[in-house]
């Protein structure tokens, strides 16, 4: 310490004490901390590759969630509005959420989800198309009954540039989960070998900066500014 001439150390023997539990935080600065909503079409995300995945008639979506709004007002949790595939996004400064194939929502409205670490799952197996928040059903819709995502399209993208907050416990399945194991589960890290589970980003992050993916799958994440 400059201030009081001392020398600290911290006993490795204690650092059990500490959790360690690493997230992705999204603001509105880049990496050299300059504003960058202008300069760049999408700032601080993470970028799931050429290797993103292609999700069929039935699939299970999940996200831990902290919404800083930050002005902006909406932002992508998973997935891109560009395109067809599955997505969830934030929208009217944290009182709603839209979910459905790029464009084309289901909005859920009268929400309070602004400041606080939230769970989302949204779930569809060709014909019922549900949301849960907390382990909790809150909107079920039939509007894409029988539809399947295009196989050209990808769900490409973990944030956008305009959602301010913090993402954790990314995970997609290839089936469509319960409500009892979405509640079960949403707390608990999961192995990766779990049946139907195709990415699983608990934001980890190896010797190349990507973003690990602990399921089968193994397709690591670039980001893209983001912390």
């Amino acid at each position: 310490s400059e201030l009081t001439g001392r020398v600290l150390y911290v006993d490795k023997s204690a650092l059990s004490q500490y959790q360690k539990d690493d997230y992705l935080l999204l603001d509105q600065f880049d990496s050299d901390s300059l504003f960058t909503k202008e300069k760049c079409p999408v700032c601080d995300a993470v970028d799931l590759s050429d290797k993103a995945l292609i999700l069929g008639n039935k699939f299970t979506q999940e996200a831990k969630f902290y919404y800083d709004d930050g002005g902006y007002g909406s932002g992508q949790l998973i997935g891109s509005e560009s395109k067809k595939a599955p997505t969830i996004s934030i929208h009217n400064h944290g009182t709603e959420i839209r979910y459905g194939f790029g464009n084309d929502k289901i909005r859920v409205g009268n929400l309070k989800l602004i400041e606080a670490w939230h769970h989302v799952a949204a779930t569809f197996d060709g014909q019922d198309y549900k949301l849960f928040l907390d382990g909790k059903e809150i909107n079920n819709s039939a509007t894409f009954q029988g539809l399947t995502p295009p196989l050209t399209e990808k769900v490409d993208l973990i944030g956008d540039n305009t959602y301010i907050g913090k993402i954790d416990e990314i995970r997609i399945w290839n089936v469509a989960r319960t409500e009892e194991q979405i509640k079960s589960n949403m707390d608990k890290t999961l192995v990766g070998d779990e049946i139907g589970l195709v990415a699983y980003y608990p934001m980890e992050v190896n010797n190349n900066w990507e973003i690990i993916d602990k399921s089968r799958t193994g397709n690591h994440a670039q980001i893209t500014r983001a912390e």
